[in-house]
């Protein structure tokens, strides 16, 4: 399954290799990794993420918390 979600918050490359996900590679701008057993990929393309994966789309969505709007807490904290 692939699916196209609409973030501007979500930096792959900062969220995968921040030192608490491990096992993770970059290729071409693609993440790619392990996640409960199953194979994603990841990718930035303008204000979307772009993942291909088995799970569904809700789990992928809460497992990334891709539909917390952190505009507000940056915003907040700056």
């Amino acid at each position: 399954m692939k699916f196209n979600v609409k973030n501007t918050n979500f930096d792959p490359k900062q969220t995968l290799f921040c030192g608490q996900c491990f096992r993770w590679s970059e290729q071409d701008g693609v993440f790619s990794g392990i996640v409960a057993g199953k194979r994603v990929a990841v990718a930035a393309v303008g204000d979307e993420i772009v993942i291909e994966s088995e799970h569904t789309r809700e789990f992928l969505e809460n497992y990334f918390d891709l539909n917390t709007d952190y505009s507000a807490y940056i915003e907040k904290l700056s």
